[in-house]
């Protein structure tokens, strides 16, 4: 699915309503959304977001995290295996089980 097939998908649902993600066929589960992710974001701090150069970001958060070390991983690191920009839908959490009929009805 491309990005303006999703958006042209959602322009007749309700903009109020929540939205989730409906997973396993056989055993389904629904689950929150926590964001959106692209691989190019991979060159910033994976704890805060923010670019290793950006000046507003704090390399020592005042709880002995590190993000230097422990927080900040390079691009290289990630592995997808598709051609060309990908938007991911980062899954937040399950938050029930879902419907077997989302998957034979899905538009």
């Amino acid at each position: 699915m491309k990005v303006r097939d999703l958006i042209d998908s959602l322009q007749s649902q309700d903009p109020d309503a929540e939205v989730r993600i409906m997973e396993q066929p056989s055993w389904p589960f629904e689950n929150a959304i926590a964001g959106i992710w692209t691989a190019d974001a991979a060159d910033n701090c994976t704890m805060c977001g923010l670019s290793p150069d950006d000046p507003t970001h704090s390399f020592d958060s005042g709880d002995g995290f590190d993000h230097e070390s422990d927080g900040f991983k390079p691009s290289d690191d990630f592995t997808g295996t598709h051609e060309g920009p990908v938007v991911y839908i980062v899954e937040g959490g399950q938050e029930g089980y879902g419907s077997a009929d989302a998957f034979a009805n899905a538009y």
